[in-house]
């Protein structure tokens, strides 16, 4: 009930508030007591919202529904997790969002106004980790290449091996970073890292690679890439990742390549001042994401809009 006291506490403070969606709004519940906790939750929010016409910035990092689908295959209770979502949003006075995905599918599934929405594109990545680090690891003929994942789940454990598999070992040494990593063959492993000392792990290499595994990966950019930008190293991304692949192609921070056949010929072709270059862009990006400037770019819009 703590979490419960301290929205209230917040609400009570100001007209217009900050929400982080999904966190303790979670529609999501396992069990019909979690159920009855989130209703709570709903009709303190739509109290506020109407009764003391309190204006609600909802920055929407997470779709909890669509990531239990895509990782699980199923909702519990479902219907009553949609019905609480349906209001959470609608109550909203804007909705932050990561891209035009996102607004396009929201606006259809649950009839929102399109003009509520505000685009914060990337996660900012900086509350809990150091700054830039420098790369040691010099430029070579052979690219060390990064991996930081949760390998406990048996999709994306699949299919970084089956990626390895078909990439050049002379020309790429793949390693692995994160839960369940120690698991893995043809690779150099780490342990899992706590996260404030992912940049020391990053710098001892040349790209931080990043991969598809679900159609949930187009909502976002995932807390990876913003962790490794964040740490001033390039990314590899697969083209297929069509979002995120342009996000990197406008901020040149990295590589995006068809498959392992492709990107072997890409980083060949790599030459020595192009990959300063790279690594030049990826750490001016970083520094805007370790001060917040994608989020408060849209909190602006959204106290403007709120305002108006």
């Amino acid at each position: 009930m703590r979490g419960l006291r301290s929205f209230v506490e917040a609400l009570l403070r100001g007209r217009v508030v900050v929400v982080l969606y999904p966190g303790f709004l979670s529609p999501v519940a396992s069990s019909f007591l979690e159920l009855l906790y989130k209703l709570l939750y709903l009709f303190v929010y739509l109290f506020f919202a109407v009764m003391f016409r309190r204006r609600f910035v909802l920055y929407v990092y997470d779709l909890p529904i669509e990531q239990n689908l895509a990782v699980w295959g199923r909702v519990p209770h479902v219907g009553l997790s949609r019905f609480f979502e349906r209001l959470f949003l609608r109550f909203a006075s804007v909705l932050l969002v990561f891209n035009w995905v996102n607004v396009v599918y929201l606006s259809k599934i649950y009839g929102l106004d399109q003009r509520k929405f505000s685009l914060f594109e990337v996660l900012d990545y900086g509350a809990d980790i150091s700054g830039e680090v420098r790369i040691g690891s010099g430029f070579g003929r052979r690219f060390y290449v990064i991996y930081a994942a949760n390998f406990i789940n048996p999709v994306v454990r699949s299919l970084f091996s089956e990626f390895v598999k078909s990439c050049r070992a002379d020309l790429v040494k793949f390693f692995v970073v994160g839960r369940g990593a120690e698991s893995l063959g043809g690779c150099g492993r780490l342990p899992e890292v706590d996260s404030a000392f992912l940049p020391v792990v990053y710098r001892y290499f040349h790209f931080g690679l990043v991969l598809k595994w679900t159609w949930y990966n187009e909502f976002g950019t995932t807390s990876k890439f913003a962790s490794y930008v964040h740490a001033g190293l390039p990314v590899l991304v697969p083209e297929e990742f069509r979002y995120l692949c342009s996000f990197v192609k406008r901020f040149g921070v990295g590589l995006c390549f068809k498959d392992c056949i492709d990107l072997a010929e890409r980083l060949r072709d790599l030459r020595p001042e192009e990959y300063e270059r790279l690594r030049r862009n990826a750490a001016r990006l970083g520094f805007l994401l370790r001060r917040g400037y994608f989020f408060k770019r849209a909190l602006f819009y959204a106290l403007g809009y709120v305002k108006g």
